[in-house]
């Protein structure tokens, strides 16, 4: 059997408290994610105060060995903003982007995915202040990557019956009495998404055979009332092949797309207008061309694509008729007016005092009110007190008043803060 003397033992004492110190011995640099917590987290969240009942002491010793769940639900408070709270020292954006990189990193060695729930509609702008209204853009060949935004129920019943003359799809803005009714009714937009959130429509669900025979029929349903009734009447009956069908339809693809019909668009269309009149009438004929004018993409969907011409580090600046399309969509259901849309040509040669005097007038109109309060109708849904109170035995149920004081509250709000600098 060995002997170890005493100065052995002492030796592989001193090597193990060694070992064990080196070990548990946190990582203090300013750049490290136990700097972080022990700064600005366990005071609220240790073993002796467990705000939330949660415990951060470990993390500051060894972050590598903390609950993976636990380390989600640190990544979601500090990427959203909520922690630490208002009234607690705050990190800087570079620190708290270096806190959320070294979680990412973390949570990401441990094989689950990370959500970042800052890109779904309901949880608003995280872009801090000083980034989202700097004078000065840092790299002056960002822009947008690409995008396509599907149209809400509510622009498009808007604009379609502005083009068609009169109201073929009736949406209902707010719960009426006595009996509830709110959205667009039309078999072919049967949406409805989460709770409080600006309603992502793009995301809802992916067209099928269903969808796509609903729209055929919403399409036929257009253009036979715009020929019936509506702005092209006078035209119901109009030969075909006539030479008025030029411009009318570059009237129509004007009002609809905001530019003219190409001329392979209008000989495709011409075709078809053809092949129909062979078979059955003439206002048949006509009909089927122009319900087939609002079956393209743009119909439904607005895009930035942007100008590949000006591609920079794989982004493409916005092409006129797409900023003028986002500045019109976000200030008038309907989309962009034709003024507006010849305002913006070339309008990437304006600087920001330019396109701050040529937008301006369009947030005040009454359009962009409207636009404003169906925001703030949609995102808080207090248009839906009719079907929230059901007290309806009760003589005094009214819930169309509280809905109308709620919508006068918000209104003064929106009136009031109209004076505010956009740019």
């Amino acid at each position: 059997m060995m002997k170890l003397t005493f100065n052995t033992l002492i030796g592989i004492s001193v090597i193990l408290f060694s070992v064990r110190a080196t070990a548990q011995e946190p990582d203090t640099s300013t750049d490290s994610p136990q700097f972080f917590v022990q700064t600005f987290c366990v005071d609220c969240h240790n073993e002796q105060e467990q705000n939330g009942e949660i415990d951060l002491q470990p993390f500051s010793q060894a972050p590598a060995k903390v609950d993976t769940q636990q380390l989600l639900s640190v990544y979601d408070q500090i990427n959203l903003g909520q922690m630490p709270p208002p009234d607690a020292d705050q990190p800087t954006v570079a620190e708290r982007a270096k806190m959320l990189g070294s979680l990412e990193r973390l949570i990401q060695g441990s094989g689950v995915v990370i959500v970042d729930k800052r890109l779904h509609p309901g949880y608003g702008n995280y872009v801090d202040h000083d980034s989202l209204f700097e004078a000065h853009l840092n790299d002056p060949l960002s822009a947008t990557t690409a995008r396509i935004w599907r149209y809400s129920p509510e622009s498009f019943s808007a604009r379609v019956n502005r083009i068609v003359g009169r109201d073929v799809i009736k949406f209902v803005p707010v719960a009426t009495f006595p009996v509830p009714q709110k959205g667009l009714k039309h078999p072919a937009f049967p949406y409805k998404g989460p709770a409080h959130t600006a309603k992502d429509y793009a995301q809802i669900h992916d067209f099928g055979l269903t969808e796509t025979e609903l729209l055929i029929g919403l399409a036929e349903e257009l253009a036979e009332a715009q020929l019936s009734s509506g702005s092209l009447r006078e035209y119901q009956s109009l030969a075909a092949g006539d030479a008025q069908w030029n411009k009318i339809l570059d009237e129509h693809f004007q009002k609809l797309y905001s530019r003219n019909a190409n001329e392979a668009e209008k000989q495709s269309l011409f075709d078809l207008q053809q092949k129909v009149v062979a078979v059955a009438p003439i206002e048949r004929a006509n009909q089927t061309m122009i319900a087939a004018t609002y079956l393209r993409p743009e119909s439904l969907f607005r895009f930035e694509i942007g100008d590949q011409s000006s591609v920079a580090s794989g982004r493409a600046v916005l092409t006129p008729l797409e900023y003028a399309y986002a500045v019109g969509f976000a200030l008038n259901r309907t989309g962009p007016t034709s003024e507006l849309v010849q305002a913006l040509e070339g309008y990437e040669e304006k600087d920001n005092s330019e396109l701050k005097e040529l937008i301006r007038p369009y947030l005040l109109t009454d359009a962009a009110h409207q636009r404003m309060m169906r925001f703030m109708d949609e995102y808080f849904e207090y248009g839906n007190a009719a079907y929230v109170f059901k007290d309806r035995h009760h003589r005094r149920y009214r819930p169309g008043w509280m809905i109308e004081d709620v919508e006068k509250f918000v209104a003064r709000i929106i009136q009031s803060s109209r004076k505010i600098e956009t740019f």
